[in-house]
């Protein structure tokens, strides 16, 4: 079967499922909340982002903006 509704949905590859099934099962918390299921994401979170600006050459974090999307 050929899949053309990724504007709609797209199957997630291997790797990234690996990587972010711990926070899909057991570490979901929000890294904006005070609680510390939340407060204990904020390093992965800053670790994730420094990935991301990495792979992009981004100088600075205000050269992304992230959306709910």
């Amino acid at each position: 079967m050929i899949y053309l509704d990724n504007n709609a949905t797209t199957q997630i590859s291997d790797s990234v499922q690996k990587a972010m099934l711990p926070y899909i099962q057991q570490q979901y918390g929000n890294p904006s909340s005070l609680h510390t299921i939340g407060t204990d994401q904020l390093e992965p979170l800053s670790e994730a982002l420094d990935h991301i600006y990495n792979i992009i050459h981004a100088d600075d974090q205000d050269d992304i903006i992230f959306t709910s999307g």
